[in-house]
């Protein structure tokens, strides 16, 4: 009896260990350069609407379609984000970067503070 619960005691305490390992590594890896992304508007977004014409969109942050001229042939979607936390809630009306095949609920990068700026797809 006394074997297993050395067993068990060792066992805990190597979870222990992996545990504060796992915490100590996690705080170094929020590296300078994501912050300064996050800080120059880089986001993750998600697609909620794959195309948007000209229609008013209720509850939107930015809408990117007021930048640009409106007899132009552009596409705009509707992505959500957050700004910190981990629910996709701020909406945003996006340009769709020419040639990009929009993906609904899709992730991807996209900087809200520049409504030219490119997508990446993250997944």
């Amino acid at each position: 009896m006394n074997t297993s619960a050395n067993s068990r005691s060792s066992r805990w305490l190597a979870m222990l260990r992996a545990c504060m390992a796992l915490a100590l590594l996690h705080g170094c890896t929020d590296p300078p350069a994501m912050k300064d992304a996050f800080d120059r508007g880089w986001r993750h977004t998600r697609v909620v609407q794959a195309k948007v014409g000209a229609e008013p969109i209720p509850h939107i942050v930015k809408d990117c379609r007021t930048e640009f001229a409106a007899d132009t042939q552009r596409r705009f979607a509707v992505v959500s984000y957050s700004d910190g936390g981990h629910q996709f809630v701020n909406r945003y009306v996006a340009l769709v970067p020419p040639g990009l095949a929009v993906d609904m609920g899709a992730v991807y990068q996209v900087n809200i503070n520049d409504c030219s700026s490119a997508w990446y797809r993250l997944r």
